[in-house]
């Protein structure tokens, strides 16, 4: 995990403190519905477009490695201890539009691709400075934007029920909105703008069975 904060006012653009820390903990969440309607059909060929929605929440725990300014200001160097430094937690809600094609090359092979696309994403963050003064620094995020996704996969069909797939899945998330910062001790810090952009890339490979 990487961290950088900017934070002269007068000159914005300064990176002023940059850490990295080892990931201890990292748990995913991914849900995902959708209902589908095949408009055209030509032979071995078919287009479809669907509606769905999918639900992301992730949660990191990291333990610090080092902290230091880059720009000089003093008092922000440090090495970890091996306790967590920090926790952070994220989740999407992602209502899409999605259009796909299936083409069966053979009689037992098929590929399917498919492209959707979120215009409502809805994004909440936290993260927790555990080791800052005051009882540590906590950060909520409420953010919205945009998302898309592109799936492509193949499929295998070894006899009438078993079959072995594969594919490949990118999404790329961008959200922005405002952060709401406050020292674990109650002490208000203010509110700062926050964005945050999330690509995911994965590859997949299962046996399946068709009853």
């Amino acid at each position: 995990m990487k961290d950088s904060d900017w934070l002269t006012a007068s000159n914005p653009g300064r990176l002023d403190v940059y850490s990295e820390s080892n990931i201890s903990t990292f748990d995913a969440w991914i849900f995902d519905v959708d209902v589908e309607w095949a408009f055209l059909k030509v032979q071995s060929w078919s287009l479809y477009a669907g509606l769905g929605w999918q639900y992301q929440k992730f949660y990191y725990e990291g333990k610090l490695i080092h902290q230091y300014s880059p720009s000089g200001l003093a008092g922000y160097d440090a090495y970890g201890d091996g306790r967590v430094g920090i926790t952070y937690e994220i989740t999407y809600n992602m209502p899409y539009l999605k259009i796909g094609t299936d083409f069966q090359i053979k009689d037992k092979f098929t590929l399917d691709g498919s492209f959707a696309w979120s215009p409502i994403v809805k994004a909440k963050d936290e993260d927790h400075h555990l080791l800052r003064e005051h009882g540590g620094k906590i950060c909520t995020g409420d953010m919205n934007g945009n998302a898309y996704m592109f799936n492509l996969s193949a499929r295998y069909t070894f006899t009438t029920s078993w079959f072995l797939k594969g594919g490949f899945q990118y999404t790329k998330i961008s959200v922005d909105g405002d952060q709401y910062q406050i020292y674990g001790d109650g002490t208000q810090i203010g509110t700062v703008k926050e964005k945050s952009d999330s690509k995911q890339t994965s590859y997949y490979l299962m046996v399946g069975y068709a009853f």
